[in-house]
């Protein structure tokens, strides 16, 4: 208990230690990034950790790593005496609003729920000996108890580490400041990084909902939301057990349904021409957190988070110069930019083109909506780039110097001559084999898709009524006949396809969505070409015609290729676009007008307390805004879906494996973020509309009527009557009942009515959506309810519904099952650890991967030759498999040989300072769980190492023994 308080303790003050770089970073975010303190703390303590030891200045021990907290200290107090007439004013005045502390608390709340949640949910299976525990926890331990940096890999005789370790040795830290046995430490890890995410999440979604007008409580109520969506709900696999088997009867103790966990996240296989089926994995947050392993991507989550909310902050910064000047005194305002997008480099490699390609991209959408001629845009987003990419380098420069890239590139000899295509195709590879079904991707982001596509749907129904053209000559006769025609036979097709095909597939619980897919197509075709009037309206919108048409025409082709996320990918990817680049041009149509609207209001004057009217931004719409930072993340997440259904990344697997793990991640970030906010902006439609609204607008209320806006909304005249008083400051902006104020960059004030010349003092009351709204509520309550059988049942199932708590002692299986050899671990652990000329490399048995092999250097720390051969085979790209082969093999040679010499040389070739003799070795216990595969090395052979090596540790009624080349 006193090491999770101790951690607890130690995470909350890094991020308030933080909170002046959080209030600077992200000083345009309603809640100047107060969610975001505690990883922007922990990373910043690392890197002045990992600076220091990487120099060599001073030993990597717990002292050093109290004295970086002390130095983050330091490093704020400058901050704040720097800005003393700036900073320190708005921080006390953001901590003065009484609704900042509801966000406070709030924040802090969930952050200690999640931590205590996965914390208790370890304590009953706490073991770290399955799936990848052994890598996660070998590294963290490495870290942890190496005195110096960088740590050594190990799995690989000591050599540093050649993988993205930024997490590792961020819990590596973490236990050095504790102090804590990092096998205990693993278990707290866990839902540190949990509650780190998940309140990141929150802060994600809040701000983006407190930007968009959004009101205090919708902004927390959004922010929960988020939270819930991407860190809290699983997928909708249990929907298809239940549609499938249904529910079990009331008596069982699992009722209402026994929750398959695993193959939710293994739901998808590749059928490969050679006729084997490979299975996927594509894990989401809460299964990842259930699983156990404290991968790259699960630690990686909370940084994600972070560089979103910073490229937010980006895309509604007011200054032209979206990071800086081109002045030398603004280098500084760089290093934040480098620190965050560089850390998802340092952390999961996976994660970094991905993220810094949509940074990037929001980015230069911010210089453009700053304004200029497009040279100038160009200059300043290449300096900007240039200035990252700098700063990137700089802060992670022992890293990047020292990875050599885990991508070994295997040629094709069909292609490697020619240009590009052949350089490539070393790295990427082409599905020639059937690719994900529609269904699947259903299962695992409908939740998500539900909101998002009703979402499109409101702004396809704006572009409809925008977009409308003369009306075109009447068709001849037989050319209506044909039309007519044509639909019946359309509608024949599809209803002959859904009683032949799809009710047959459903009857049989064949729950795919290949089947459906023509009739649906052939149906909804039918219905546009059978009514009249709705052809007649098609004529008159010949652009969306021929997207509809496109859209159709690419579902209908998607079965037939194999292929049945070409229409549904596609989509999203140019509708996002489309969409974006829309509200873009509005925005910068409307900003004359805005400005000039702004400037003659009332509400324009600085109250009392806040900037000047010198601060006021170009753009007052910042719904605009928020709007395309949400849509060109899912343009993203459209193109990854696109790209992970034609090629796949060529390492160890052949086929999708690692690519869908790491790409289907990142689209449940991209998604559920964006599902979050568009259940917001749908649940507040009517009374929310961006820029590319407003352009056609009428500006008369007496010109708006029911005909003019979509499912029955009625009182919008008052939207646009009172849009002249509702300015957009600096640093906020205002919603129905609050304003934004510029002196806080992100606080609400009551908005006091301001009496003009033609705006009146009371604003009428806006009616929402019409009768569709409870449904779809209930619809996606529906999908929520599904979703959250991960985080309830699976895991009250499988934690036996939460009996038999253990420890957070990640050994204890260790104990458990080999006595005799865990006193021997324990013995050699403490021995090494006692004087740092002690460390060296380790020999035991060697084993395939997923086994026990590589026990000894896990849980001491300790380097071995080779751990699991896949994992070195996959981190480094830049040696041959030979020689990693080799090494392996060569630690049972040395064990099985009774030549002495043999065995000298080949001690002496991997510099092996220890060999381990434990049951292992001896024969007397399995690798594996199962207790197949022992070692049967031959007692002459085991004896030989008493002849040259001194015994450290010697247990004679076990056969278990230390022998050291050097004591």
């Amino acid at each position: 208990m006193n090491d999770i308080l101790i951690w607890y303790a130690i995470s909350c003050l890094m991020g308030w230690l933080a909170l002046p770089f959080t209030f600077t970073i992200f000083r345009h975010l309603p809640d100047r990034g107060y969610a975001f303190s505690k990883p922007i703390g922990l990373l910043t303590v690392s890197l002045l950790i990992w600076w220091v030891g990487n120099l060599q200045l001073v030993p990597f021990n717990s002292l050093m790593c109290w004295l970086a907290v002390v130095a983050l200290g330091i490093l704020s107090g400058i901050l704040l005496l720097v800005g003393r007439r700036r900073l320190c004013p708005e921080m006390l005045q953001w901590f003065g609003q009484r609704h900042n502390w509801k966000i406070i608390v709030t924040t802090e709340l969930i952050f200690l729920a999640g931590f205590a949640f996965i914390i208790n949910l370890r304590s009953f299976f706490p073991a770290l000996n399955q799936s990848e525990k052994f890598f996660d926890y070998g590294f963290i331990n490495a870290i942890a108890s190496s005195p110096t940096l960088p740590p050594p890999d190990p799995w690989f005789g000591g050599q540093p580490m050649n993988y993205y370790y930024g997490g590792e040795f961020l819990m590596g830290v973490m236990s050095k400041l504790s102090r804590t046995n990092p096998s205990t430490g693993y278990n707290i890890a866990m839902g540190l990084v949990y509650g780190m995410a998940i309140v990141a999440c929150f802060g994600l979604a809040s701000n983006l909902i407190g930007l968009a007008h959004g009101q205090k409580r919708a902004a927390i109520g959004g922010g929960l939301l988020g939270a819930a969506f991407l860190m809290v709900l699983g997928n909708l696999y249990p929907l298809r057990q239940i549609l499938q088997n249904g529910f079990l009867p009331f008596g069982n103790p699992d009722f209402p349904l026994q929750v398959g966990w695993p193959a939710s996240a293994r739901m998808i296989y590749d059928p490969m021409p050679d006729g084997r089926k490979l299975d996927i994995l594509t894990e989401y947050p809460i299964y990842s957190y259930l699983n156990g392993d404290l991968h790259a991507h699960l630690l990686d989550a909370p940084f994600v988070t972070l560089v979103l909310g910073y490229a937010l902050n980006l895309v509604v910064a007011p200054a032209r110069w979206v990071l800086a000047r081109p002045h030398w005194r603004e280098i500084g305002r760089f290093l934040p930019a480098g620190m965050l997008v560089g850390a998802l480099y340092f952390i999961n490699g996976g994660d970094f083109p991905t993220y810094f390609l949509l940074t990037l991209v929001l980015l230069a959408l911010a210089e453009i909506l700053r304004g200029g001629g497009w040279w100038a845009i160009t200059g300043r987003v290449a300096f900007q780039l240039v200035g990252i990419g700098l700063a990137m380098y700089l802060v992670y420069l022992f890293y990047l110097t020292s990875f050599s890239g885990m991508l070994r590139g295997i040629p094709l000899p069909d292609v490697a001559n020619v240009p590009v295509i052949g350089f490539m195709s070393r790295f990427v590879g082409w599905i020639s084999w059937p690719r994900t079904l529609l269904a699947e991707f259903v299962q695992m982001f409908g939740l998500f898709l539900l909101p998002l596509l009703t979402f499109y749907a409101l702004k396809i129904g704006q572009i409809w009524r925008e977009e409308k053209v003369a009306t075109p000559k009447p068709l001849p006769t037989w050319a209506e006949w044909g039309v007519r025609l044509g639909g019946l036979l359309l509608l024949a097709m599809g209803i002959l396809g859904w009683v032949a095909r799809t009710v047959p597939d459903f009857a049989a619980k064949n729950i795919t969505l290949t089947s459906a897919i023509l009739p649906i197509i052939c149906i909804s075709a039918a219905s546009w070409t059978l009514w009249p009037r709705a052809w007649k309206e098609l004529r008159q919108r010949p652009r969306l015609a021929c997207e509809a048409m496109a859209g159709l025409l690419s579902l209908a082709i998607g079965p037939v290729l194999q292929f049945e996320l070409l229409g549904p990918a596609a989509f999203l990817l140019y509708f996002s676009t489309r969409l974006a680049w829309r509200e873009l041009k509005a925005t910068l149509k409307n900003k004359t007008e805005l400005e000039l609207s702004v400037s003659n209001s009332a509400l324009a004057k600085p109250a009392l307390g806040q900037a000047s009217s010198e601060n006021l931004p170009a753009h007052p719409v910042w719904l605009a805004h928020v709007d395309i930072f949400v849509l060109v993340g899912v343009a993203l997440a459209g193109g990854l879906t696109l790209f992970c259904e034609l090629f796949y990344v060529r390492d160890i697997y052949t086929n999708r494996f690692n690519t869908m793990f790491k790409f289907w991640y990142q689209l449940w970030v991209l998604f559920g973020f964006a599902g979050a906010y568009t259940t917001w902006r749908v649940f507040r439609w009517a009374t929310l509309l961006s820029t590319a609204t407003l352009k056609n607008a009428p500006t008369k209320t007496s010109s708006l009527s029911n005909s003019a806006f979509p499912f029955g909304t009625k009182s919008l005249a008052g939207l646009f009557r009172w849009l002249p008083s509702q300015p957009q400051l600096e640093d906020g902006m205002t919603s129905d009942r609050f304003l934004f104020t510029p002196s806080s960059s992100a606080t609400f004030e009551p908005n006091t009515p301001a009496k003009t010349a033609d705006v009146t003092t009371t604003r009428p009351k806006i009616k929402t959506q019409g009768w569709w709204r409870w449904p779809w509520l209930g619809l996606l309550a529906g999908l929520m309810l599904v979703a959250t059988a991960v985080p309830t049942l699976a895991y009250w199932q499988a934690t036996n519904h939460y009996s038999n708590r253990q420890d957070l002692n990640g050994e204890i299986w260790y104990e458990q099952t080999m006595p005799a050899e865990y006193k021997a671990m324990l013995w050699l652990r403490d021995y090494a650890q006692q004087d740092a000329a002690r460390r060296g490399i380790v020999l035991e048995a060697n084993g395939m991967n997923y086994s026990w092999a590589a026990r000894i250097s896990t849980y001491t720390g300790l380097p071995t030759v080779v751990g699991w051969p896949f994992h070195e085979l996959q981190w480094r790209g830049n040696l041959p498999d030979l020689t990693i082969w080799e090494a392996w093999l060569d630690m049972d040679r040395i064990y099985e040989t009774t030549d002495v010499g043999k065995a000298q040389e080949l001690l002496q070739k991997h510099a092996v300072r220890y060999v381990f003799v434990g049951q292992v070795e001896n024969g007397s216990r399995s690798l594996y769980s199962d207790n197949r595969d022992f070692k049967k090395f031959s007692p002459q052979a085991l004896a030989k190492f008493a002849l040259f090596m001194t015994p450290i540790y010697s247990d004679p009624a076990n056969n278990v023994f230390i022998y050291a080349s050097q004591p």
